[in-house]
């Protein structure tokens, strides 16, 4: 909660891979960083933002879900 200000509550959900995933560790952690930075702040106070993972095929599927604008919830 200390990285999102109190804002609101991420909750992470990950679903077993088959095969192991690879990935840049470093571009991966910039990227995910900025688009839960972006779903807090642009989410309105108490809200949950999703953020999952979970293996499609041989890709690595990643969603960040919020409420803030334009989203579909």
């Amino acid at each position: 909660m200390a990285a999102t200000g109190g804002l609101c509550t991420v909750q992470f959900s990950a679903k077993r891979f088959s095969q192991p995933a690879h990935g840049d560790e470093s571009l991966l952690r910039h990227i995910f960083t900025n688009l839960l930075n972006n779903a807090v702040k642009y989410s309105p106070p108490g809200q949950t933002v999703h953020f999952t993972v979970e293996q499609r095929e041989s890709a690595a599927v990643f969603e960040v879900r919020d409420h803030g604008i334009g989203s579909l919830t």
